[in-house]
């Protein structure tokens, strides 16, 4: 097996790609691996990590890849530099997070420029494999699982009040239309909402929905923006999380740390949210606004099983998630490299 990777990009606490790449590291570190860091950008929000086989290297110094195995997550930079990248390493492997295609990396692949390309999920792969495999039938593929350290995001037992709501980033695609509909025909009195990754963007595209402006103006629901609250913060206020999206997920992030935090999802039957969750076993898939009310009331008026949803959750993110399924197969991977 290899004893060295060069990873292109930077780690980071906040965000889908660059949380993912910290918790692999952890795991590349554990398994022996000397993991050398070429950032391409300051870093948004440092991470406070030491490890003897840990290397930073200056922001592009790209030359500390020379003969070397190279991988990166999801960073359009590593795409923009690959000519220069290409000069110096043994190989390249690109792990996409999103389920389409970057135009420099189809034409990246084009110029056969990109060795391996590394997916978490099927319909990950089915989404972006016809343009790759377009661009050049050379199209080296191998499936990797996610590690998730759940250290960060403790289990709450003993929850005394029970919040319901959703976690996102700040973006138009990740609300429905229907989303503030389906809390109003709730209509719970006694419990509120929290909703974490709201806008000036997002309160002007819904300033004419009235089920809206019945949370906002009623202090039913409490809007907190992008980083206003951190997300532990919010798994231990919401015991409920109903997200209804306009989004096609791989694996959301969010889903994660809701199962370890024992925060029940009601989320899409689509996409990542299909993998994460056992629909009636640990959470509910929907396909329409009824099933979101249905489950979300349900889960209100059923405490009985909402606990024991989160402790299914919970137990299936240790078992599918953890060090040992992600090494496992990190490990035949590399042994393909070397």
């Amino acid at each position: 097996m290899i004893d060295e990777i060069v990873v292109i990009g930077r780690p980071g606490l906040v965000g889908g790609a660059d949380t993912e790449l910290f918790d692999q590291i952890k795991v590349w570190l554990q398994m022996g691996l000397k993991c050398r860091i070429i950032p391409t950008s300051e870093a948004r929000y440092p991470i406070n990590y030491t490890h003897p086989n840990l290397v930073i290297e200056e922001i592009k110094r790209y030359c500390a890849a020379s003969g070397k195995n190279v991988i990166s997550y999801c960073n359009p930079d590593f795409l923009t530099d690959i000519e220069e990248i290409r000069r110096y390493a043994k190989t390249l492997s690109w792990v996409s997070c999103m389920c389409f295609n970057f135009k420099q990396e189809i034409e990246a692949h084009r110029k056969g420029l990109i060795d391996f390309f590394l997916y978490q999920t099927k319909h990950q792969f089915e989404k972006c494999g016809t343009a790759l495999l377009e661009a050049n039938s050379n199209y080296q593929v191998f499936p990797i699982v996610p590690y998730f350290d759940n250290s960060k995001f403790p289990f709450i037992e003993d929850r005394k009040e029970i919040e319901y709501g959703r976690i996102s980033r700040a973006g138009l695609d990740k609300f429905s239309d229907k989303q503030f509909y389906i809390y109003h025909l709730c209509n719970f009195k006694d419990i509120k909402g929290i909703v974490l990754g709201w806008s000036d963007e997002l309160d002007n595209h819904f300033k004419d929905d009235r089920d809206y402006q019945y949370f906002k103006n009623g202090d039913l629901v409490k809007f907190y923006k992008q980083n206003e609250i951190t997300s532990q913060e919010f798994y231990k206020r919401c015991g409920i999380i109903c997200m209804d999206t306009n989004t096609f997920e791989n694996l959301p992030r969010v889903g994660f740390e809701a199962m370890s935090s024992g925060s029940v999802l009601i989320v899409n039957n689509r996409g990542g949210w299909t993998i994460q969750v056992d629909d009636n076993v640990t959470g509910y898939l929907c396909n329409n606004e009824s099933d979101f009310i249905d489950r979300l009331e349900r889960l209100v008026h059923r405490p009985d099983i909402r606990i024991r949803m989160a402790q299914n959750a919970r137990a299936k993110l240790e078992a599918e998630y953890s060090y040992k399924a992600s090494a496992s197969r990190w490990e035949s991977f590399f042994k393909i490299l070397t």
